[in-house]
C-alpha cells in the first residue's frame, strides 16, 4: 500500500508539472494569439529556471553568457519553457538557438530558430536576420561531412538538409533570399542524383523568380540535368529533344551568361547525337529493312533537319543513288 501511495504522489506531481500540448502550425497571422492556445514545448523539472521571474532569469542567463559559462544554454532554455508568454521568452529562445549554432549543432539550432518563428512571429524584431541564420545553418548541413574517422574524410549527405530548405522557404516565400533557397533545393536533388526532382526544383525557381540573380543558374541546372538524362537514355529521341530545347532556352534567355561556352558545347553534343540517331535510322531502312522508299524519305528528312552534320554529305549521296535506283525500277516496270 505504501508503494502504491508513493507511485500515486509521483504521478500527480508529473501531471502538475507537465504543460498540456496544443495544436501546432503557428503562422505570422496568429502572433497575437496567446501561446497557451498554440504549440509549445512541455516544461520539465530538469529545465528549472534559477530565478523566480522572467526578467531576472533573462538577466541571469545573459550574465552567464557574457562569462562564457556553459550553464547559459540551460538557463536560456528554461525561460520560454517556464514563462512561454513572457516578453522575455522570444529573446531567450533566440539566444538559445544562437548558442546551439555557436556549438556547431546545426540541426538543433535550426530547429530552435524554427520554434522562434513558429511561436513568436511578430513578437521579435529582425525577422529576416533569423531567416539568414537559418539559411547559413541549412547550408552548413548541406555541406557537412558525416562518418569522419581518423584519416577517412567521411561523406556528404546533402539530402538530409532538404527539409531545412523546405521549411525556410515556407517561412519566407517572398524573402529576398527565397530564390537562393529554391535553387539550393534543386542543387540538393542534383547532388543526390535525383535529376527529375532537380529539374522540377530548378523550373520552379526559374518560373517563380524569373528576374532573380539565380534565374540563370536555375536555367543552367535544369538544362544540365536534362542533358544527363539524355545521356542515360541515348535511344530516346524525346530525351534528346528536351535537352536540346533546354540548352537553346538557356542560350536565348542568357546570351551573355557565364556558362554560355559550356552550354553551346553541351547543346552541340546533343545535336550531334540527334543527327547520328536520325542518320542511323535512315541507314537501317536502307540496309537492314531493305525499304529503299522509306530510306529515301528518311535521308531527305535528315538533310533538312541536320544540313551541316558530319553525315549530311553521305546522306545526300545516298539520296542521289536511291533516287536513281527507284527511278530505274520505275522505268523498267513501265516498259514491261
Amino acid at each position: 500500500m505504501r508503494k502504491l501511495a508513493v507511485y500515486s504522489i509521483l504521478g500527480a506531481l508529473a501531471l502538475l508539472m507537465a504543460v498540456p500540448p496544443c495544436s501546432s502550425g503557428a503562422s505570422p497571422d496568429d502572433s497575437d494569439q496567446p501561446l497557451s492556445a498554440r504549440s509549445r514545448p512541455i516544461w520539465n523539472p530538469f529545465s528549472r529556471p534559477a530565478k523566480s521571474n522572467p526578467a531576472d532569469q533573462l538577466a541571469y542567463a545573459d550574465a552567464l553568457r557574457e562569462r562564457g559559462s556553459k550553464k547559459a544554454l540551460k538557463q536560456y532554455r528554461a525561460l520560454p519553457l517556464r514563462w512561454p508568454d513572457a516578453v522575455e521568452a522570444p529573446v531567450a529562445q533566440r539566444a538559445y538557438a544562437e548558442l546551439l549554432a555557436d556549438k556547431g549543432k546545426m540541426f538543433k539550432a535550426f530547429e530552435e530558430y524554427q520554434v522562434l518563428v513558429d511561436l513568436y512571429s511578430g513578437r521579435f524584431a529582425e525577422y529576416d536576420e533569423v531567416l539568414d541564420r537559418q539559411y547559413e545553418l541549412a547550408m552548413q548541413a548541406m555541406r557537412h561531412r558525416r562518418a569522419k574517422f581518423l584519416f577517412l574524410p567521411g561523406f556528404v549527405a546533402p539530402e538530409q538538409s532538404l527539409p531545412l530548405f523546405e521549411e525556410l522557404l515556407e517561412n519566407g516565400p517572398h524573402w529576398e533570399r527565397a530564390p537562393e533557397v529554391q535553387y539550393q533545393m534543386g542543387e540538393i536533388h542534383y547532388l543526390s542524383d535525383e535529376y527529375e526532382l532537380a529539374i522540377i526544383a530548378y523550373e520552379r525557381g526559374l518560373h517563380t523568380y524569373p528576374d532573380s540573380v539565380v534565374a540563370e543558374r536555375c536555367a543552367y541546372g535544369r538544362a544540365y540535368c536534362l542533358y544527363l538524362l539524355a545521356e542515360e537514355n541515348q535511344a530516346s529521341v524525346s530525351a534528346q529533344k528536351e535537352a536540346w530545347a533546354a540548352w537553346s532556352l538557356y542560350l536565348m534567355k542568357f546570351p551573355e551568361g557565364e556558362d554560355v561556352r559550356l552550354a553551346k558545347e553541351y547543346r552541340n553534343a546533343v545535336h550531334r547525337r540527334m543527327a547520328k540517331s536520325a542518320y542511323e535510322q535512315a541507314l537501317f531502312y536502307e540496309r537492314v529493312a531493305r525499304k529503299p522508299q522509306a530510306a529515301l524519305m528518311a535521308y531527305r528528312e535528315f538533310t533538312k533537319e541536320f544540313p551541316s552534320s558530319e553525315w549530311t554529305g553521305v546522306a545526300e549521296s545516298r539520296i542521289d543513288s536511291l533516287s536513281k535506283e527507284l527511278k530505274s525500277e520505275g522505268d523498267s516496270g513501265h516498259d514491261q
